[in-house]
């Protein structure tokens, strides 16, 4: 009878021992574990994630094709005494980064310890001055607002002729996204082979809700002062030659 009592303990305890300990179990375990990592507050220097139904640009008439990282400005420039211009450097050096490390995971998402050490790294590049948006060297600046194209069954032809124009020739194009990512520019340039004109690039990852002064503001918008050098001649094509309050800067207007 005793024997009988101690085997039936023996069994019970191989059976949660198995269920709590098994590969599978410790596996997942790991893996949340490695997953829900609490960083050290580096949270605390982002905006809140946009849901789907709001990640869309009303002006340029178009929804992001990312969820933007989108940087707590005030907090930043308060923490890292970094300048509005630095900051937009920033938050798009990071997300590019971070889209094509996403790459390599499973859901897309990177682990939280490996997002603060994207972080990092990010800002000592800033810090030094080390750029992802290279700023043109020529005199003229063709900014080219691509978002009132995106809707039309032909938008690849569409950039192409615009491309085509012969004042093109005399500066260097930039483009301009409310919506697009840097990525999937780059794509539609090589698409199209608009890449030999080592076109800049403005996309979606460079808007912020933030101004120059660290304020807030109800829309997302990019400062272009700063970007370039007082010398440089900035012309911006849109549709009827009107601005959007969302592109702010000193330019010419032109006819997209």
């Amino acid at each position: 009878m005793q024997f009988g009592y101690i085997f039936l303990i023996i069994i019970l305890c191989l059976f949660f021992n198995s269920c709590t300990l098994g590969s599978k179990g410790t596996d997942d375990l790991k893996k949340n574990l490695d997953q829900y990592y609490q960083s050290s507050g580096v949270v605390h220097y982002f905006l809140s994630e946009l849901p789907d139904w709001a990640n869309y640009s009303e002006t340029g008439n178009c929804l992001r094709s990312i969820r933007v990282k989108y940087v707590h400005m005030k907090n930043m420039m308060e923490s890292f005494n970094l300048n509005y211009h630095q900051l937009i450097h920033f938050q798009y050096q990071f997300n590019k980064d971070y889209q094509m490390l996403s790459q390599f995971y499973e859901n897309k998402n990177l682990f939280l310890k490996n997002e603060e050490s994207l972080f990092y790294d990010v800002l000592d590049k800033i810090k030094s001055g080390i750029y992802a948006f290279l700023k043109p060297k020529f005199e003229r600046v063709n900014l080219i607002w691509i978002d009132p194209l995106i809707s039309s069954a032909d938008f690849d032809q569409q950039l192409v002729k615009v491309f085509a124009r012969p004042e093109m020739l005399l500066g260097h194009p930039v483009v301009i996204s409310m919506c697009k990512d840097y990525h999937t520019i780059s794509e539609v340039l090589k698409k199209t082979k608009l890449d030999k004109y080592d076109v800049r690039i403005i996309p979606a990852e460079m808007f912020s809700i933030f101004l120059e002064d660290g304020s807030r503001d109800f829309s997302f918008s990019v400062n272009l002062n700063g970007m370039f050098t007082t010398e440089q001649k900035l012309y911006l094509y849109t549709p009827k030659k009107v601005a959007p309050k969302e592109i702010i800067g000193n330019f010419k207007l032109e006819q997209l």
